[in-house]
Protein backbone atom coordinates (compact mmCIF):
# COMPACT_ATOMS: atom_id res chain seq x y z
CA UNK A 1 0.00 0.00 0.00
CA UNK A 2 1.46 3.35 -1.16
CA UNK A 3 1.67 5.70 2.10
CA UNK A 4 -1.02 8.41 2.47
CA UNK A 5 -0.94 11.84 3.88
CA UNK A 6 -3.74 14.30 5.55
CA UNK A 7 -7.09 14.08 4.17
CA UNK A 8 -6.55 10.66 2.72
CA UNK A 9 -5.54 8.89 6.19
CA UNK A 10 -9.07 8.47 7.27
CA UNK A 11 -9.99 6.74 3.44
CA UNK A 12 -7.36 4.39 4.49
CA UNK A 13 -8.83 3.74 7.92
CA UNK A 14 -12.44 3.31 5.71
CA UNK A 15 -10.52 0.74 3.30
CA UNK A 16 -8.77 -1.29 5.92
CA UNK A 17 -12.28 -1.93 7.66
CA UNK A 18 -13.80 -2.86 4.30
CA UNK A 19 -10.89 -5.25 3.59
CA UNK A 20 -12.31 -7.45 6.34
CA UNK A 21 -13.65 -10.29 5.10
CA UNK A 22 -13.88 -12.75 8.73
CA UNK A 23 -12.80 -10.89 11.51
CA UNK A 24 -12.16 -6.83 12.29
CA UNK A 25 -10.81 -5.53 16.04
CA UNK A 26 -10.76 -1.73 16.73
CA UNK A 27 -8.79 -0.45 20.11
CA UNK A 28 -9.65 2.64 21.34
CA UNK A 29 -10.13 5.07 23.85
CA UNK A 30 -12.48 7.18 22.41
CA UNK A 31 -15.04 6.56 20.08
CA UNK A 32 -17.21 9.06 17.64
CA UNK A 33 -16.56 7.23 14.57
CA UNK A 34 -16.56 9.26 11.24
CA UNK A 35 -19.78 8.14 9.16
CA UNK A 36 -17.75 6.60 6.35
CA UNK A 37 -16.10 4.00 9.08
CA UNK A 38 -18.82 3.47 10.98
CA UNK A 39 -21.28 2.83 6.93
CA UNK A 40 -17.80 0.34 6.52
CA UNK A 41 -18.44 -1.33 10.13
CA UNK A 42 -22.40 -1.71 9.08
CA UNK A 43 -21.50 -2.99 5.87
CA UNK A 44 -19.05 -5.84 7.47
CA UNK A 45 -21.72 -6.54 9.68
CA UNK A 46 -23.99 -7.47 6.83
CA UNK A 47 -21.35 -9.56 5.11
CA UNK A 48 -21.02 -11.36 8.00
CA UNK A 49 -17.64 -9.90 9.50
CA UNK A 50 -17.38 -10.68 13.28
CA UNK A 51 -16.52 -6.86 14.20
CA UNK A 52 -14.94 -6.72 17.71
CA UNK A 53 -14.25 -2.91 19.39
CA UNK A 54 -11.94 -2.56 22.82
CA UNK A 55 -12.38 0.58 24.85
CA UNK A 56 -11.16 1.52 28.21
CA UNK A 57 -12.34 0.47 31.04
CA UNK A 58 -15.99 2.62 32.13
CA UNK A 59 -13.98 3.64 35.61
CA UNK A 60 -11.11 5.14 33.58
CA UNK A 61 -10.35 8.50 34.36
CA UNK A 62 -9.75 9.66 30.58
CA UNK A 63 -12.80 8.25 29.49
CA UNK A 64 -15.32 10.74 29.34
CA UNK A 65 -18.42 10.48 31.27
CA UNK A 66 -20.65 10.81 27.78
CA UNK A 67 -18.68 7.99 26.07
CA UNK A 68 -20.91 5.88 27.83
CA UNK A 69 -23.67 6.99 26.58
CA UNK A 70 -22.25 7.27 23.05
CA UNK A 71 -25.02 6.56 20.44
CA UNK A 72 -22.30 5.13 18.55
CA UNK A 73 -21.93 2.33 21.07
CA UNK A 74 -25.25 2.26 20.87
CA UNK A 75 -25.76 1.58 17.40
CA UNK A 76 -22.72 -0.62 17.56
CA UNK A 77 -24.47 -2.82 20.24
CA UNK A 78 -27.66 -3.14 17.93
CA UNK A 79 -25.17 -4.11 14.69
CA UNK A 80 -23.78 -7.03 16.92
CA UNK A 81 -20.70 -6.37 17.27
CA UNK A 82 -18.72 -7.40 20.29
CA UNK A 83 -17.85 -4.78 23.00
CA UNK A 84 -14.77 -5.47 24.81
CA UNK A 85 -13.43 -2.81 27.84
CA UNK A 86 -9.59 -3.10 28.80
CA UNK A 87 -9.86 -5.02 32.24
CA UNK A 88 -6.80 -3.67 33.93
CA UNK A 89 -6.13 -0.47 35.63
CA UNK A 90 -3.84 0.82 33.18
CA UNK A 91 -5.87 3.50 30.61
CA UNK A 92 -6.19 2.13 27.29
CA UNK A 93 -4.11 4.56 24.97
CA UNK A 94 -3.36 2.37 21.80
CA UNK A 95 -5.26 2.89 18.14
CA UNK A 96 -5.25 -0.23 16.40
CA UNK A 97 -7.53 -1.60 13.63
CA UNK A 98 -6.47 -4.97 12.23
CA UNK A 99 -8.46 -7.36 9.52
CA UNK A 100 -8.33 -10.87 9.22
CA UNK A 101 -5.69 -11.14 11.15
CA UNK A 102 -3.25 -10.38 8.48
CA UNK A 103 -3.28 -6.33 8.17
CA UNK A 104 -3.37 -3.73 10.74
CA UNK A 105 -3.50 -0.25 11.49
CA UNK A 106 -1.05 0.97 14.58
CA UNK A 107 -1.09 4.72 15.03
CA UNK A 108 -2.73 8.34 16.82
CA UNK A 109 -5.80 8.16 15.11
CA UNK A 110 -8.83 8.03 17.81
CA UNK A 111 -11.32 6.59 15.37
CA UNK A 112 -13.66 9.34 15.93
CA UNK A 113 -14.67 12.78 13.89
CA UNK A 114 -12.08 15.29 15.23
CA UNK A 115 -9.04 12.73 14.54
CA UNK A 116 -10.25 11.92 10.84
CA UNK A 117 -11.21 16.05 10.13
CA UNK A 118 -9.12 17.91 12.32
CA UNK A 119 -5.70 16.55 14.32
CA UNK A 120 -2.88 16.05 12.37
CA UNK A 121 -2.79 12.05 12.78
CA UNK A 122 -0.02 9.33 12.08
CA UNK A 123 0.26 5.61 11.42
CA UNK A 124 1.02 2.51 9.53
CA UNK A 125 -1.15 0.22 8.48
CA UNK A 126 0.82 -3.17 8.33
CA UNK A 127 0.33 -5.86 5.46
CA UNK A 128 2.11 -8.27 7.31
CA UNK A 129 0.43 -11.31 8.70
CA UNK A 130 2.99 -11.91 12.01
CA UNK A 131 2.76 -8.00 12.75
CA UNK A 132 -1.24 -8.09 12.41
CA UNK A 133 -0.97 -11.04 14.82
CA UNK A 134 0.73 -9.43 17.73
CA UNK A 135 -1.43 -6.34 17.39
CA UNK A 136 -4.15 -8.53 17.92
CA UNK A 137 -3.54 -10.12 20.33
CA UNK A 138 -2.23 -6.95 22.16
CA UNK A 139 -5.96 -5.52 21.64
CA UNK A 140 -7.35 -8.20 22.98
CA UNK A 141 -5.32 -9.18 25.96
CA UNK A 142 -7.14 -8.46 29.28
CA UNK A 143 -10.42 -7.73 28.44
CA UNK A 144 -13.92 -8.46 29.43
CA UNK A 145 -17.15 -7.68 28.57
CA UNK A 146 -18.70 -3.47 28.20
CA UNK A 147 -20.50 -2.93 31.09
CA UNK A 148 -22.76 0.56 30.20
CA UNK A 149 -22.31 2.98 33.00
CA UNK A 150 -25.33 4.09 34.38
CA UNK A 151 -26.12 7.87 34.35
CA UNK A 152 -28.97 9.86 34.42
CA UNK A 153 -29.96 11.90 31.68
CA UNK A 154 -29.23 14.98 33.86
CA UNK A 155 -26.03 14.37 34.77
CA UNK A 156 -24.65 13.47 31.11
CA UNK A 157 -26.45 16.64 30.13
CA UNK A 158 -25.33 18.69 32.35
CA UNK A 159 -21.27 17.32 31.96
CA UNK A 160 -21.93 17.72 28.59
CA UNK A 161 -22.26 21.37 28.68
CA UNK A 162 -19.70 21.52 30.98
CA UNK A 163 -16.96 19.56 28.65
CA UNK A 164 -18.54 22.12 25.88
CA UNK A 165 -17.40 24.86 27.99
CA UNK A 166 -13.84 23.64 29.11
CA UNK A 167 -13.22 22.64 25.43
CA UNK A 168 -14.61 26.34 24.20
CA UNK A 169 -12.13 27.67 26.88
CA UNK A 170 -9.18 26.05 25.73
CA UNK A 171 -9.60 27.36 21.74
CA UNK A 172 -9.59 31.14 23.09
Amino acid sequence: MKPKFECEFNDSLVELAESAQHELVLSTPYLRLPKELFNAIKDRRKHGVAVTLVTSKTTSHLLPPLQMQNRDIKRLRKLGVTLLQKDSDDDLHAKLMIADGERAFLGSHNFNMRGSFMDLEAGLVFDNREAAKEIRSFALKQTTAYIPRKTSLKTTLVEGVLGLCSYCRKQL
